[in-house]
């Protein structure tokens, strides 16, 4: 029971820098949410194992379609700032910054349900990572780079491309090709 509550917290810090970002229209903070959908997703992807091929096909194909949609959506955002259709709502670092320590913390809290950590895990793992990327990031847009924001989030927007179009593509293909030799 205790181990399936903090196996959402991953997916609980994400919705938290997602609300967020969306109400503060933070473009940091909706990227560090991603990534930590991303974190979210590899933290628990073999937790039904063993599982059939065409399972966890659909698993990889529905994951790298919400990447892609992510990260066309994130581009979207970054474009509005960039355009001028709107603007960002500065003046949040402090509660930004607060929201990223939250997550990170409800990310590296929910490591603590895995029962087995693979050895190449990493430990901390890539959400936490870009959480404290998204912190720097909004570091340096406080102290006068305001386009450090628009690089992140379109940085984290082709990385996600690239995961979400690699599970979707080449992972999910291959555990069809390989439930269909069996």
């Amino acid at each position: 029971m205790i181990e399936r509550a903090l196996s959402a917290l991953p997916w609980i810090a994400a919705a938290i820098a997602l609300f967020f970002g969306a109400a503060w229209r933070d473009c940091v903070l909706v990227a560090a949410s991603a990534w930590l959908c991303i974190h979210a997703f590899y933290a628990r992807m073999d937790a039904g194992a063993p599982w059939d091929g065409w399972r966890a096909a659909l698993r990889c194909w529905l994951a790298g379609a919400s990447m892609l949609l992510g990260a066309v959506a994130l581009l979207f955002m970054v474009a509005g700032v960039s355009l001028q259709w709107w603007s960002r709502d500065a003046g949040h670092l402090d509660a930004g910054l607060s929201v990223l320590l939250l997550a990170a913390t409800l990310a590296s809290l929910g490591r603590l349900g895995r029962r087995v950590m693979a050895p190449s895990d990493g430990g901390v793992g890539v959400g936490v990572l870009a959480v404290g990327t998204a912190a720097a990031t909004m570091l340096l847009a406080g102290n006068g780079m305001t386009y450090a924001p628009c690089i992140f989030a379109g940085a984290s927007a082709v990385a996600m491309a690239s995961i979400g179009w690699r599970l979707a593509r080449h992972e999910a293909s291959a555990l069809v090709a390989s439930d269909e030799r069996w």
